[in-house]
């Protein structure tokens, strides 16, 4: 509901009354009364966040940047400077997620998330460029988990196997992945999956119910390069003799007497390359 506060305000001319209009919770937990319009009194707790982002509840995906069960472990003052890089595009800096209030919900719920981060994926196959993207990840509730679903792009630095220049490929995969929970909620007992063999370590949730889709993510990646990368279509290559870059420059190489034999065969050789 809609109360007002008055407050004394000290100014240049002395002290005035300053009365606006603010929104009223009560009873919203451990955190007392809660106004919407601002911080209230205490920070480190769920509440503190809900009154310090009210100005973004009309964003178009404010849902996704309040969700602080994403980071339950991380303090008020922290989730803010590492959620809040821009508020009203929703974007999220993690490939790791706190599933644990999901895990508790019925199957076929879900969360949505904007990926943009630079990757923390270590390879030495691997040299990524930039950050990686995705516009929607989504993480639904299952029977037996949940379940990851995401279109990443991501660029890569490899070598043209003909000239051996660095050239950017950039990469797109589908991600389509569904993971387990180690730990049971209602019980707090572990649970043997060893019967069941879609489940490896790489698609485990950990004991304090955290997601990580780097491991995954790095696989689809090395799946995904191209095995004949090309700086360019019509590459000429290196010359395997002198080692000119026959893109940039003549070959070095002396001209050799041909065998009389294959003279007409070298014609015909030239008058194609030159074509």
């Amino acid at each position: 509901m809609l109360t007002h506060m008055t407050r004394h305000v000290k100014g240049g001319c002395g002290e005035r009354l300053e009365k606006r209009a603010i929104r009223y919770r009560p009873g919203v937990g451990d955190c007392g009364d809660a106004w919407e319009a601002g911080v209230g009194r205490r920070h480190n707790c769920r509440h503190g966040l809900d009154r310090s982002v009210g100005h973004y509840k009309d964003a178009p995906l404010a849902p996704v940047v309040r969700d602080f069960d994403t980071f339950p472990f991380l303090s008020y003052n922290n989730f803010l400077a590492g959620l809040f890089v821009d508020a009203r595009a929703g974007k999220e800096v993690t490939m790791v997620y706190n599933v644990a209030k999901l895990l508790q919900e019925p199957i076929g719920s879900v969360r949505h998330y904007v990926l943009d981060e630079p990757s923390g994926i270590e390879d030495p196959d691997l040299v990524l460029i930039g950050p990686i993207h995705s516009d929607r990840v989504t993480l639904m509730r299952t029977q037996r988990g949940i379940l990851v679903t995401a279109v990443l792009t991501q660029t890569v630095r490899m070598q043209c196997v003909r000239c051996l220049a660095d050239v950017d490929v950039p990469l797109e995969i589908t991600l389509e992945e569904e993971y387990f929970p180690s730990i049971d909620l209602k019980t707090g007992l572990f649970i043997d999956w060893s019967h069941d063999e879609d489940v490896t370590p790489e698609v485990m949730i950990d004991e304090k119910h955290i997601l990580d889709l780097h491991e995954v993510v790095r696989q689809e990646l090395l799946l995904a390069l191209p095995l004949h990368p090309l700086c360019r279509p019509d590459c000429r290559g290196i010359c395997p003799d002198c080692g000119a870059d026959l893109n940039t420059e003549p070959c070095r190489c002396e001209e050799k007497p041909v065998d009389p034999r294959w003279e007409a065969l070298a014609r015909l050789k030239k008058t194609l390359s030159e074509e």
